[in-house]
């Protein structure tokens, strides 16, 4: 949660930053930065944290404007700002996540658009039940940050939940690549977050049955903040080190 809180934080301080996000900074600077988060936090990370944010934020500025009742439901929330950065009122938000991050979260002040905090695992069915009724094409499930700490078992499982609850629901999130699996996953078991499930493209999201409207390799968006690395871009397996998508379940 406080690795990715950092991120948000950074990029608001920042005068050319992709968005601002006053709770995040204001959240960052109640919390502890642990010393062994410190090797492992670099320039890149932030800037692939601030470009997945910006990405997702529009995916949802979208949906929701394109719904008469929109329901947004954050999968793993962790420490989130989203529903206080974009401030979109007539949208019901609910966030997911185990009962101790919930716990966590709630020491923090919550935003002020609606919002509801549901407590358990995503990857089991109890807090499905807790949703309100809805058609599926007005429910946006963002899962950001969330999917490469799966299997790809869970993964598959967790979709197919979806789908028979929400068809035509809109699933949007990211995922880890192959490419990136020495550098960014040895980052993340330094800090006791192992990711598990790397794909080799997008194709494999679509064995998944998620029918892709849209995919976002994060090396190719805003390369001016990545410098030369947006090179990567032109690589067909650079490319893919992280993919951001939005799909129909």
């Amino acid at each position: 949660m406080i690795f990715t809180l950092r991120p948000r934080a950074d990029e608001h301080a920042r005068p050319d930053g992709l968005f601002r996000d006053w709770q995040a900074a204001a959240w960052f600077a109640q919390v502890e930065w642990p010393a062994d988060f410190e090797p492992v936090y670099d320039w890149k990370m932030q800037t692939s944290v601030a470009i997945r944010v910006k990405i997702v934020d529009e995916v949802t500025e979208r949906f929701v404007a394109t719904r008469a009742a929109p329901l947004v439901v954050e999968l793993g929330a962790g420490l989130s700002t989203r529903a206080s950065r974009l401030g979109l009122s007539r949208m019901q938000w609910l966030a997911v996540d185990l009962p101790v991050t919930i716990a966590f979260r709630q020491q923090f002040a919550l935003e002020e658009v609606s919002s509801q905090q549901i407590a358990g695992s995503v990857l089991e069915t109890a807090w499905l039940d807790q949703l309100p009724p809805a058609q599926g094409e007005e429910v946006l499930f963002i899962a950001e940050g969330l999917l490469s700490f799966f299997e790809r078992e869970q993964v598959a499982a967790l979709i197919e939940r979806l789908r028979t609850r929400f068809p035509g629901a809109t699933f949007t999130g990211d995922v880890m690549g192959e490419a990136n699996r020495a550098n960014a996953g040895r980052r993340l078991e330094a800090i006791g977050a192992p990711a598990h499930w790397f794909v080799s493209d997008e194709q494999e999201l679509a064995d998944l049955e998620l029918s892709l409207v849209n995919v976002w390799p994060l090396i190719a968006q805003y390369p001016h903040r990545w410098g030369e690395l947006a090179q990567w871009a032109a690589d067909p397996v650079l490319r893919n080190s992280s993919l951001i998508f939005e799909a129909r379940l």
